[in-house]
């Protein structure tokens, strides 16, 4: 049994399985959104791998922000209590898309040269549909440890 109660441990406590599901989630959707709808990653050349190593590695930072993001709101914030907590993480990761793809294309807009709305929209839609998609699987794995806590404290497991 733990009897480490400090706030470190409580913060990376359960983190494992939302980051892992997550992050997994959002780099497979993108691998098939640019690899095979847009055939983005064949442009790439020979910096396909250097391109999946440091978006994976993104990833794992974004399934790691999505995770702790998606618990605090599952502990703290004002949304009604019988909203399904898994919806209430896909919510969370909706708005860190949509938040995600603003900032994304304000800031290559002057990198662009033009300024094609089709493309940032479809862009956009993208972002908010990835990050729904990591919310989901962030709430899945917040689910998951709530129920081993549970059978934990139980003396189940």
């Amino acid at each position: 049994m733990r009897t480490d109660t400090t706030s470190e441990h409580r913060v990376l406590d359960g983190l494992f399985l939302p980051v892992l599901f997550s992050s997994l989630a959002m780099f497979l959707a993108s691998w098939v959104w640019h690899g095979s709808v847009l055939n983005d990653l064949a442009e790439l050349g020979d910096g396909q791998i250097q391109y999946l190593a440091f978006s994976a590695v993104g990833y794992l930072c974004l399934g790691t922000v999505l995770s702790l993001l998606g618990r605090y709101v599952l502990e703290n914030v004002l949304t009604s209590k019988m909203d399904p907590p898994m919806w209430r993480v896909t919510f969370t990761g909706l708005l860190v898309g949509l938040l995600l793809g603003v900032a994304v294309n304000s800031m290559a807009l002057p990198l662009k040269g033009r300024f094609d709305m089709m493309h940032m929209a479809v862009d956009l839609l993208w972002q908010v549909a990835e990050q729904a998609i990591g919310g989901y699987f962030a709430g899945l794995g917040l689910f998951l440890h709530s129920i081993r806590s549970r059978l934990e404290q139980e003396g189940a497991l």
